[in-house]
């Protein structure tokens, strides 16, 4: 094989590699509530929802707050504004709601898309942290279509903490705060599996092989 044939393989398997990463949505929760258009970053994160391809049209969220023996009651987001509020699917308990620019978080005057659970509180018993999930749309589905922010251009996502613990910046212990994640925290980075980068490895080491016998030949 020539040099030149290499290198096209490895770009081959390197194009195969990405298509098949997986994607993954972190949304740091590093604001409360304080008036209702703003929410005040603290020092320290109340925690983060991580959103996953999972399979053609499915995504998976982790809902994991930093106070361990928190609850989560309500989890907003924004979807892409090419969907509409029908074929929606969650296995969140409570199943899920979608009203596009409609859904209200209290205190809050900026509105969400999708709401979970769809009557809007988990319970304190039902929801305790971390909380995993699927989300489902029967049009296709992926994490960057929650990219998106709030009617206010501010949140990218809320959650509404219950049972909050010793230490939840501005919930006394026992009861609830509404937090958020601004645009700082709504990055999107792609998730490099083992199998990907172990075939670009192994497409490297061919081209090094190819490399040192053209130099000897």
């Amino acid at each position: 094989m020539s040099l030149r044939k290499a290198l096209l393989t490895v770009l081959a398997m390197l194009g195969f590699g990405l298509s098949t990463a997986s994607h993954a949505l972190v949304f740091d929760l590093n604001c409360s509530f304080s008036t209702p258009d703003n929410c005040t970053v603290q020092a320290t994160s109340y925690g983060t929802i991580t959103i996953t391809n999972l399979a053609p049209g499915t995504v998976s969220v982790v809902v994991d707050l930093s106070g361990i023996g928190s609850t989560v009651q309500e989890v907003d987001l924004n979807f892409n504004p090419t969907f509409t509020n029908t074929g929606w699917i969650s296995t969140f308990p409570g199943g899920v709601l979608a009203s596009e620019d409609s859904i209200h978080a209290d205190g809050y005057s900026g509105r969400f898309d999708l709401a979970l659970p769809a009557n809007g509180s988990c319970g304190t018993a039902s929801c305790p942290e971390p909380v995993a999930f699927t989300i489902t749309h029967t049009g296709g589905l992926s994490a960057s279509d929650f990219n998106f922010t709030d009617t206010n251009n501010l949140l990218f996502a809320a959650v509404h903490i219950g049972a909050c613990v010793s230490g939840t910046i501005g919930c006394p212990v026992g009861q609830s705060i509404w937090v958020g994640a601004t645009g700082g925290g709504g990055g999107q980075t792609q998730v490099s599996e083992p199998s990907m980068l172990a075939l670009v490895g192994l497409g490297l080491v061919m081209v090094g092989f190819l490399r040192r016998r053209n130099a000897s030949a």
